[in-house]
């Protein structure tokens, strides 16, 4: 599965549980979600560069980890965000 879901779906997909991006300095990119007191960090992407298994498996620890789903829900959350891409998004 994580060969082709791609940081622009892992994007739509924190933004579904009230995430948001902040900016930071250096080579990061930070999604916090200020009421729970989470932060998610990552190495710069490309909206359409598909993202590797590791960041997919820390991205599905988070939420778990910390209530947003249950595990077994994560795959779907994860096609509904996949969903949500652009038309020309597809064809990459």
């Amino acid at each position: 599965m994580a060969d082709k879901v791609t940081f622009g779906d892992v994007h739509r997909l924190l933004t579904r549980f009230d995430f948001v991006q902040v900016p930071v300095e250096g080579k990061h990119v930070l999604f916090e979600h200020k009421s729970s007191n989470t932060l998610v960090a990552f190495r710069p992407h490309r909206t359409t560069e598909r993202v590797d298994p590791m960041t997919l498996a820390a991205v599905r620890k988070t939420l778990v980890d910390n209530g947003f789903l249950e595990r077994e829900a994560f795959p779907e959350a994860l096609q509904e965000a996949r969903a949500g891409r652009k038309t020309k998004d597809k064809r990459k």
